[in-house]
């Protein structure tokens, strides 16, 4: 790509988003009791703004995303099985355009490639059941000796010091360690992958050009690596993720290498990230609540409840994109064929119509409800897997230390708005006798 040609690209993303920012404006101007809040007040705390939204009704019009926003959870959930709705990110040309721009010489991170996530039925539909077969409960059971001797040996490094980072020490790389195994990568090369993984979510910074082209190096720097690795499990199978796939058949069809890259890109990009902020943000929760982590403590059954309430209460994924496939009225509401949906997962696990006082934190909760693996034909693959690797992370906390609490320390929570957790999380604990 020539300087001048680079220079343009630079100049129509920086028009792009000053009509964004004027759009924002007239969002906030229509939106009645938006609350001035600035980025680092919402950064540390997303759910005021999103209630007065909620207030607003569960489905809001705005310009900036050429679209609009779902808030309430009886409409997130709707919208994630509505048909008309397609998760393909070329159904919208304002959003394609940005990102193609942003990136320059460098392919569209899971665009000219993409994810089953990605994709609509029938093409969905036949690369989840393919993918599943990696992915049988039998298979992610069988992980888990393994992914409690990880978490020893990482607990095991910090043991003696007064106090450790828990992002740092457990939350970042168990999950890449986990999923580096289950696709058979060598040790030496593990590492790798949490760069990896954290410059893939930079795609979805629209406003941050040098993100999307640092996702962008990513993804071609891992699709070289799996297309060597995916070439010796083809030669040499393995009872790995990647062998599995590369052998996996339903009705004389199979995933072609493309596919096979494309899922193993989505499950570091999503279930690394998601379950590194699953661990942060629950161990950040419980900290902040002492009177649950007490309840959790003297009743270790509520354990796999208190998971579902972390994930309720501050989901790490914190909203997700649908593109309208073709005109029709959704919940009183035009949508337009080429719009965006914003879907607000965030929002809506909070929305007291569902959950009673959804902004207390409460492990003994009944019936919780929320969309934060999201729902119908794309809740996540790996969310039993997630689940798994935050209990017995919380397991092993919980039975090595008779307290932990948080160290005074700067706000750390990270500015990507569809995700959130914190790059660090620096915690005083006291060993167990």
């Amino acid at each position: 790509m020539t300087i001048a040609s680079r220079l343009l690209s630079r100049a129509v993303v920086g028009g792009m988003l000053s009509t964004m920012w004027l759009l924002r404006h007239v969002d906030r101007t229509l939106i009645g009791n938006r609350p001035r809040r600035s980025d680092d007040e919402f950064q540390r705390d997303p759910y005021p703004t999103f209630e007065i939204l909620r207030n607003n009704g569960p489905i809001i019009r705005s310009h900036a995303n050429r679209g609009w926003i779902v808030v309430g959870y009886p409409e997130v959930q709707d919208a994630l099985k509505n048909p008309l709705l397609s998760s393909d990110l070329r159904r919208n040309r304002f959003f394609l355009w940005l990102l193609q721009a942003a990136t320059g010489e460098h392919p569209v991170p899971f665009i000219d490639n993409p994810p089953m996530l990605n994709q609509d039925p029938p093409n969905h539909t036949r690369l989840r059941k393919l993918a599943s077969a990696g992915f049988t409960n039998r298979f992610v059971r069988s992980l888990e000796p393994n992914i409690s001797a990880r978490i020893d040996e990482m607990l095991d490094r910090v043991t003696g010091r007064g106090h450790f980072d828990i992002i740092a020490s457990l939350a970042e790389p168990l999950p890449a360690v986990i999923i580096a195994d289950m696709m058979g990568v060598p040790e030496r090369e593990q590492h790798r992958f949490i760069t990896w993984s954290h410059d893939l979510l930079g795609a979805t910074v629209v406003d941050r050009p040098e993100l999307i082209e640092r996702a962008a190096r990513a993804e071609q720097e891992m699709r070289a690596y799996l297309i060597e690795l995916i070439t010796q499990k083809q030669q040499d199978p393995g009872d790995d993720f990647i062998s599995r796939l590369v052998q996996s058949h339903m009705e004389n069809d199979s995933l072609t290498r493309d596919e096979v890259i494309s899922t193993c890109i989505l499950l570091l990009a999503a279930g690394h990230e998601t379950t590194t902020r699953l661990i942060g943000n629950g161990i950040y929760t419980l900290a902040t609540h002492p009177d649950q982590l007490a309840r959790l403590r003297a009743n270790p059954a509520l354990r796999e409840n208190a998971i579902e309430e972390i994930l309720r209460f501050e989901p790490p994924v914190q909203m997700t994109l649908r593109f309208v496939a073709q005109d029709h009225d959704f919940h009183g509401r035009a949508f337009r064929k080429g719009q965006m949906i914003m879907l607000n997962f965030a929002a809506a696990t909070r929305d007291p119509r569902i959950n009673e006082r959804p902004g207390e934190f409460d492990i003994d909760r009944q019936d919780i409800k929320h969309v934060s693996f999201g729902y119908g034909i794309h809740l996540c693959l790996g969310s039993t897997l997630a689940r798994m690797e935050a209990r017995l992370a919380l397991d092993a906390l919980l039975d090595r230390y008779e307290s932990f609490e948080l160290m005074e320390q700067e706000q750390c929570w990270q500015g990507n708005p569809f995700f959130r957790g914190m790059d660090r999380l620096f915690v005083h604990a006291r060993p167990a006798a």
